[in-house]
């Protein structure tokens, strides 16, 4: 009993996720569909046709020599046969619009939704995965509707035509024939439940052999640096013999069926040949009718196949229909804007942690009672050892976090009561990666500013000190910088980043670390830029090297994820505490008698 529930439960998930699916994305084709099952079904009925005339063939052309006969069967059987083909031209392009509509459809939902996710979701999940969902997930849920209308349109409406030609022709053979279903739909369940168990781990070699492929093309310098060659190559060989292992066991266990089917149509076929046959002999029944039965059993024999096996092509199908709505499912975690929650009404800027606690793992936490205010209007600069949560707080900042305890306030609100959207439309970042969009470098400054135009462009360049070289690029402003802008190099990048920050003209600025990747002398030309974008907006910057901060209204040194020390450059320096030890190692003091 409880084998047959289980059988039972399968069922019912199958046929409610195939009618989610249609209800959600196939249901706007609905017009498209049954144009596409009225084509099978004149596909079916010329199916029929044929199987129903060959007893008028065999009757009155080869026994009664009815020459009258012939012409008109002739040309019959032709217009038969070109109306099948024109319908079946016909129903293959409406389906493979539909798959091609949906596919595209799918793949931008799962994009859109995928951009709805936060950092912490995006970190905790590898490329691979997300790309398998989003690929994977769009060819499987139009390949399933595809599968599903082939199955209902072509097959079970050429069956029924057979069906009712059988029927016609001889009721007892016909229902003979039919008690051979009930044993084909248990093989069918015995297999499908097999291959499920197979499709889901094949989905999980795929995710895992993307992200092969991703690491060695992106890391492709180090793979090479380190003489990684052989041993990266040897871990895709890996991935590749499981993958083809499971795609082998998958190709077993799905064509177990076709010798069980091969098996009951032979036997249905050499019964129905030997009843018919001692029918004509011993009762002089017609032998049209007999081979009319016989043509009507053989055309029947493929949709029955293709039937017996379109529940283990779509459940295969399936398995990335349910990843897909695992993922679409999927609420955006504690990132959601809360219920209510209200856009940043700005006054002045002012950004205050209280008592903030945080943590990227629940037993190794970061930030340890953070609290300080960066004044609006001015400059904050946080600098600290590695490891003392400086970017950690401009994550949280951005809410690309939510804290455990305490509270992030812009002008008294806190972030966590505040749309996301409008908390991020009010900061300028510049992250420590500097990463660009792929396209060109124009593309890449409009993401600051979408209606900026050629003259506001050019003005932000030359502010970030990046107008010559651009300009020095093949194509100028429109020039690619590539995938993951290997086109540029690392201080080229963070120019157009800073670049980016100043078209954003927005009145909190924040500032990862944004001259990490610039020679001194290029770091020097942009203090100039950095200050004026800093000038009367509030400004967080995040340093390594000191000297870039001396300037600053209030520095905090930052360590254990706490604040240390708080003041200004020199008041800090006549401390002697923390941030005089850590000036000393990153600005050595010049001995006496030297400038």
């Amino acid at each position: 009993m409880a084998v047959v529930t289980s059988n039972l439960d399968q069922d019912r998930r199958f046929w409610t996720l195939v009618l989610r699916l249609f209800k959600e994305t196939g249901v706007k084709y609905v017009g498209s569909y049954f144009l596409a099952l009225g084509l099978s079904a004149i596909v079916a009925a010329t199916t029929g046709a044929i199987a129903y005339m060959i007893e008028d063939v065999i009757d009155e052309i080869f026994i009664k020599k009815n020459t009258a006969a012939l012409y008109v069967l002739a040309g019959a059987v032709m217009a038969i046969f070109v109306t099948r083909g024109l319908a079946m031209f016909g129903q293959a392009v409406v389906l493979s619009k539909i798959s091609s509509a949906i596919t595209l459809e799918v793949q931008v939902k799962l994009f859109r939704k995928l951009l709805c996710k936060e950092p912490s979701y995006v970190a905790a999940t590898t490329t691979g995965e997300l790309m398998t969902v989003i690929s994977r997930g769009a060819t499987s849920a139009s390949g399933t509707l595809r599968s599903v209308a082939n199955a209902v349109g072509r097959d079970v409406f050429t069956l029924i035509a057979l069906l009712a030609v059988l029927l016609m022709q001889n009721f007892v053979l016909a229902l003979g024939l039919l008690i051979a279903i009930p044993a084909i739909g248990v093989i069918v369940s015995m297999v499908t439940n097999r291959l499920r168990a197979i499709s889901r781990r094949q989905l999980q070699a795929s995710a895992l052999q993307n992200d092969r492929i991703r690491n060695g093309i992106q890391g492709i310098r180090v793979v090479k640096a380190f003489g990684m060659e052989g041993a990266y190559g040897e871990l895709m060989e890996r991935n590749a013999e499981d993958l083809r292992r499971f795609s082998v066991k998958y190709a077993i266990v799905s064509n177990r069926i076709a010798p069980f089917m091969e098996l009951v149509g032979g036997i249905a076929v050499a019964a129905a040949i030997a009843f018919g046959g001692w029918r004509v002999i011993s009762l002089g029944e017609s032998p049209g009718e007999l081979m009319s039965f016989i043509v009507s059993a053989m055309l029947a024999y493929e949709p029955a196949r293709r039937l017996g096996q379109a529940r283990a092509t779509i459940e295969s199908s399936l398995v990335g229909v349910r990843v897909m709505y695992d993922f679409l499912d999927q609420d955006d975690g504690e990132q959601l804007d809360r219920p209510h929650a209200k856009d940043l009404a700005l006054d002045k800027g002012e950004v205050r942690f209280n008592d903030v606690r945080f943590g990227y793992e629940p037993t190794k936490r970061v930030l340890n009672g953070m609290s300080f205010v960066a004044p609006a209007g001015k400059t904050t600069a946080i600098v600290g050892r590695s490891g003392g949560g400086k970017t950690t707080i401009a994550s949280l900042l951005m809410r690309f976090w939510r804290v455990e305890s305490g509270v992030i306030s812009v002008d008294g609100q806190n972030i966590d009561d505040l749309t996301a959207a409008s908390l991020r439309r009010s900061i300028a970042y510049v992250g420590q990666d500097a990463f660009l969009l792929d396209g060109t470098v124009r593309a890449n400054l409009l993401v600051g500013d979408a209606s900026a135009d050629d003259a506001a462009l050019e003005a932000a360049l030359r502010a970030a000190g990046a107008h010559e070289f651009v300009m020095a690029l093949p194509n100028g402003i429109d020039t690619s910088v590539g995938e993951l802008a290997t086109n540029l190099s690392g201080g080229q990048r963070q120019r157009i980043a800073i670049a980016r920050a100043l078209l954003r003209d927005s009145p909190i600025v924040l500032l990862d670390e944004p001259t990490s990747a610039l020679d001194a002398e290029t770091e020097r030309g942009i203090q100039a830029s950095l200050a004026e974008l800093a000038k009367g907006r509030t400004t967080i910057i995040i340093a390594h090297r000191l000297s870039t901060v001396r300037n600053a209204d209030q520095i905090l040194v930052v360590e254990g994820g706490r604040v240390l020390e708080a003041g200004s450059h020199e008041e800090l320096m006549a401390l002697g505490g923390a941030y005089f030890r850590l000036y000393g190692e990153s600005e050595p003091v010049a001995p006496e008698g030297e400038a």
